[in-house]
């Protein structure tokens, strides 16, 4: 029974971990496009 209830935890707690990783991912790479555009715009403009 307690073997199970570790397991149990050990499944959430990489379900966690996969999700904080994917939002972190998500929102890292939405900022970094968003700073690539915009490097992007700005050299446009100077041209």
């Amino acid at each position: 029974m307690r073997n199970k209830s570790f397991r149990k935890a050990v499944n959430e707690a990489k379900k966690a971990l996969f999700m904080a990783f994917f939002l972190y991912e998500l929102i890292f790479f939405h900022f970094n496009w968003k700073f690539l555009m915009f490097k992007k715009v700005i050299g446009f403009i100077r041209m």
